[in-house]
């Protein structure tokens, strides 16, 4: 166990077989405060996003009151194999449910699943369907890939690299000095701040895919094989799990049109909700926040 600088709270590290995770919960009262039953959010990150990355969202929803938990699986170095990550992941958040399980008084689980971390829990909550649905109380995927019939290896790396990395740079870099319009932003200084973290988030993003290229061509691979639309109607209509999606309308990287249209077949219209911003604006952005508060809220009232 160690101390996070980033949290300033104990974040431990983990293994199971030859996989090797931290795991990080944050308890309000701390750890060692006596408190009833707690349901925490377990956060997951989607590809090339670490704990470090989403400290403001791990914060801010701490700070709206939830008991805050959350994994990463390090991406490794460079050429390292590393594992398949479809059964790394999988691997790490089984363990690390048991082991907070085991530790703490968990009545219920909430899990926001961030892009390509959608793919582990719905392998998870398949492969133990029945064990998991007393515990897991609801899931939200934000921005899930897999929903489009038309997504090949080929397309969706450019999807990354073009429309995502390129392009998503050079508008930002325009918007930085300016002269371009950010969804949402007014002002010339809310420009320039959001242009400032729309750049910092595609940068390490980048940085963290190029230093192990051979995970991450795994993970592009998975992302255009799964389809998680049957294992997700099967959770629900079988077992009674309650799905949700958090969806970015400007999403370049994920066809947020294909997913919503089959979000739609598979879920109530009260299960979505449809934000403007892009794929990883939850996580380097401060505006959408409250709207992601406010729907967790709905559904934790609606799974109590």
């Amino acid at each position: 166990m160690t101390t996070d600088c980033v949290f300033n709270v104990s974040v431990n590290a983990f293994s199971v077989g030859e996989v090797r995770y931290r795991g990080l919960f944050m308890p309000h009262g701390g750890p060692e405060a006596s408190a009833p039953e707690r349901r925490p959010v377990l956060l997951l990150g989607g590809t090339s996003i670490s704990m470090s990355d989403q400290k403001e969202l791990i914060v801010c929803l701490f700070t709206a009151g939830f008991d805050m938990a959350a994994i990463e699986t390090p991406m490794g170095g460079l050429w390292h194999a590393g594992g398949v990550p479809k059964k790394v992941r999988c691997d790490a958040l089984v363990d690390f449910i048991k082991h907070l399980c085991a530790s703490e008084k968990i009545k219920g689980i909430d899990i926001v699943a961030h892009s390509y971390a959608a793919f582990e829990v719905v392998r998870t909550l398949m492969a133990a369907s029945v064990t998991y649905r007393p515990l897991i109380k609801s899931v939200v995927l934000i921005n899930p890939p897999g929903f489009s019939a038309r997504l090949t290896f080929v397309s969706h790396l450019l999807r990354i690299v073009w429309g995502h990395i390129l392009c998503g740079y050079l508008k930002m870099l325009w918007c930085r000095y300016g002269w371009g319009h950010c969804t949402g932003m007014v002002t010339g200084a809310e420009r320039k701040a959001f242009a400032r973290r729309e750049l910092r988030g595609i940068v390490a993003m980048t940085f963290k895919g190029m230093q192990n290229p051979v995970r991450t061509i795994r993970e592009i691979r998975d992302i255009v094989s799964f389809k998680p639309a049957g294992p997700i109607s099967q959770l629900q209509e079988i077992h009674g799990y309650d799905f949700n999606l958090f969806l970015n309308a400007g999403d370049r990287m994920v066809q947020v049109q294909d997913t919503l249209f089959c979000g739609l077949r598979l879920l109530r219209p009260e299960n979505i909700r449809v934000v403007p911003g892009g794929h990883n604006d939850i996580v380097y952005q401060q505006w959408q926040r409250q709207a992601l508060i406010a729907f967790l809220n709905e559904i934790r009232a609606r799974t109590s």
